[in-house]
């Protein structure tokens, strides 16, 4: 670990300058991996793959990016599947092995022509017999005078790659994505339906992208803004549908349980950034930009409703709040709104929309924990993703959720590797590998007791927790950290409030012992800004100088540059999990509470801090002791004389009773079981809407959290 003081000039300068995702990396001791043999894949089609060498451009952008593979194609000008069937040489090339068949033919939009091409499929697909791997289907832009029609074509390709179990390519998603501006005639030729050099460099970032798991948009942008726009689009055709390339590995997490919460930063646009928290089905989002000409900062928040992996939403801008430090507050401005969309591609990775404009690509911030390398000796470029993933060493626990309840928990302690980031746990190991080939990065757990594995994408997996999914099933898992040095101090991650202020507070992130804390606030001449701070958490006290931000990226016009200002110094007394007393410089502290929001409290209930509902999933764990976690359903809720009283039931049918008073300002829990009653407390001031810390009897400490499933 390194020291604290040069942890926290490190977070200082990965938050403020939104840039750095490598911060804190300590390397895990590995061997080399042998190389993988090149993938071979063969391209049927028209000459929308043959003209400027679809294939060839796909094979230089797997070299570019450490992966070897021999490309071949079979292509006829105006030829479709059915024509190809009828050519001898078909069976011939198919004989020949390999690894990944990528069909294409038209658009074949219209009903008729979707069965046609379904029909082909299956017919190319039993030809090639056991001579092919995977099956991919190129879906191909539509003529630019029918571009309306792109939707129903990429229909008629997924539900011909369903016929055969095969994924989707969506090339002509990324060209509706290009639309604006001069962009869709950067990508057609005169003929209105041929692709020029640059329309088929971008069917060729979809391609690579689909078949070898690159993320074309998450790596350091292009040094020009037209191939940054490019590698954009072809990233975010790709988001939300089971059926795409890619997606079968981590699409259970996508969507169904939150994004990683806290900090993310924006790709290539320095001072600039999003803080997410989700709670109660609600997405609440602040956004960090730049507006204007010249651009002057601003910020915004808004709550949004997520369903399958995206969420639309209104994000409010505020000014005219209080200087903390200068005491009175700036010059009023009126409030503006943005509509924000965000698309995710795992718990990590996102791309968002401001008004309508280009898609930027998003990434929760990686801070505050050991990282793993990539142990490939002969493929120095190789990495776990375009996010660096956090070293799973320490106690977990884990829920395995079928949709409708938890059907299995488990508990298990990862040591130090001991190969190539292959991490035991008992009579299990944990096995890592990068992207590679047709390999998506992340991790499986080999459980030599159970028949399948344990699947976990690396864009789904933090310092905190992992999703992931049983492998050959559609049920989830959700893994929590259980080392008892986690649940020191535990604070509520996410936004704060001055109570009675709109528009003025912090938000906070905890990873270990290393807390991130953003204020907003007003400068003495009423502009509205954001600063940063990180330093360790020391008995519930923090201490640390503020980097504020007075230049950045207007996320849609050219950014402007970083200008970053030291400003005073942020002490913040905690009293609890849940508020706090926070003093800039030296003017007189004021008082912060973790902000409630969403229907989930109680209502009626007394008391000076409000109480969430707890009805839904919980996993119990018992960090420090040897018991093994325990998921239990709370279903009920009585009211008597302002005493909150929930009941439940765990799965071997063990009853559990909660009962919180506003008079103790505390939960006690109580889960009659087999082997005897569980009792434990909670205080209120400990409990977190999605979270709660408190201890059994003999002060042990017990955690437990929210398992509900969101679609």
């Amino acid at each position: 670990m390194r020291s604290t003081n040069s942890v926290a000039r490190c977070l200082r300068r990965t938050l403020g300058g939104m840039l750095a995702l490598l911060a804190f990396v300590t390397p895990a001791t590995a061997d080399t991996l042998p190389p993988m043999a090149p993938q071979r894949v063969l391209f049927v089609g028209n000459s929308l793959t043959g003209q400027n060498f679809v294939p060839r451009l796909v094979r230089e952008i797997a070299a570019a990016r450490g992966t070897q593979i021999e490309v071949a194609q079979f292509t006829r000008g105006d030829y479709s599947l059915e024509d190809h069937l009828r050519e001898p040489k078909l069976g011939q090339m198919l004989r020949e092995g390999w690894d990944i068949l990528v069909l294409q033919q038209g658009p074949s939009s219209t009903p008729v022509n979707r069965l046609f091409l379904i029909d082909h499929v299956q017919k190319v697909v039993a030809l090639a017999g056991a001579d092919v791997g995977r099956v991919a289907l190129f879906a191909p832009w539509p003529q630019r005078t029918a571009l309306r029609t792109a939707g129903d074509s990429l229909e008629s390709y997924r539900q011909a790659a369903i016929a055969v179990g095969g994924c989707v390519l969506p090339v002509g998603s990324a060209w509706t994505q290009h639309r604006g501006g001069d962009g869709l005639s950067m990508l057609y030729a005169a003929d209105g339906l041929h692709a020029t050099p640059v329309g088929s460099e971008l069917a060729a970032l979809v391609i690579a992208r689909g078949l070898f798991g690159f993320e074309p948009g998450l790596e350091p942008p292009p040094a020009d803004a037209a191939t940054q726009r490019l590698h954009a689009s072809a990233a975010a055709a790709y988001v939300g549908h089971a059926t795409e390339c890619g997606a079968a590995q981590h699409e259970a997490s996508v969507g169904r349980f939150e994004p990683a919460q806290g900090y993310w930063a924006v790709h290539g646009a320095p001072g600039s950034g999003l803080f997410l928290e989700q709670r109660d089905g609600l997405l609440a989002v602040a956004a960090y930009a730049h507006v204007g000409d010249p651009p002057r900062p601003q910020w915004w928040l808004g709550t949004g409703t997520p369903a399958h992996g995206e969420v639309l939403l209104d994000v409010h801008a505020f000014a005219g709040g209080t200087c903390l430090e200068c005491g009175p507050p700036g010059s009023a401005a009126s409030e503006s709104t943005r509509q924000l969309h965000l698309r995710f591609e795992s718990a990590r990775r996102a791309w968002a929309r401001f008004d309508g404009g280009e898609p930027r690509a998003f990434t929760a911030l990686s801070y505050g924990a050991r990282y793993l390398e990539a142990p490939l000796a002969d493929r120095p470029d190789a990495q776990f993703g375009p996010l660096p993933m956090p070293s799973p060493v320490g106690e977990w626990m884990f829920a395995v959720h079928d949709g409708r309840a938890v059907v299995e928990v488990a508990r298990t302690r990862f040591d130090a590797a001991t190969a190539a980031n292959r991490f035991p746990a008992g009579s299990s190991t944990l096995e890592c590998a990068p992207a590679g080939g047709a390999q998506r990065a992340g991790c499986a757990l080999v459980r030599p007791d159970a028949d399948d594995a344990w699947w976990f994408a690396a864009g789904d997996i933090d310092a905190q927790r992992m999703h992931g999914s049983v492998a050959g099933s559609d049920r989830l898992v959700l893994g929590h950290r259980l080392d008892p040095e986690s649940m020191t101090a535990p604070l509520c991650d996410g936004f704060w409030s001055r109570p009675g202020r709109s528009g003025e507070g912090v938000s906070l992130q905890q990873r270990g012992d290393v807390l991130a804390l953003t204020v907003y606030d007003t400068s003495s001449t009423g502009s509205p800004r954001w600063s940063i701070a990180a330093a360790p958490l020391e008995e519930l006290r923090f201490a640390a100088g503020l980097t504020e931000f007075a230049d950045g990226d207007c996320l849609g016009c050219a950014a402007p540059g970083l200008l970053a200002n030291q400003r005073a110094a942020a002490q913040v007394e905690f009293g609890g999990a849940r508020s706090g007393m926070l003093q800039v410089g030296s003017a007189a502290a004021v008082e912060v509470a973790a902000t409630a929001y969403g229907s989930r409290y109680v209502q009626d209930f007394g008391g000076a801090l409000p109480l969430s509902d707890l009805r839904g999933t919980w996993l119990f764990g018992f960090p420090g002791a040897q018991s093994p976690p325990l998921a239990v359903q709370v279903d009920t809720l009585q009211m008597v004389d302002g005493t909150a009283a929930f009941g439940g039931s765990g799965p071997d049918a063990s009853a559990l009773a909660i009962t919180c008073s506003a008079g103790d300002a505390a939960c006690t829990a109580e889960l009659d079981r087999t082997d005897g009653v569980l009792s434990a407390r909670f205080p209120l001031a400990a409990m977190c809407e999605e979270v709660m810390h408190g201890s059994a009897e003999g002060g042990s400490p017990v955690v437990a959290y929210r398992l509900d499933v969101r679609d």
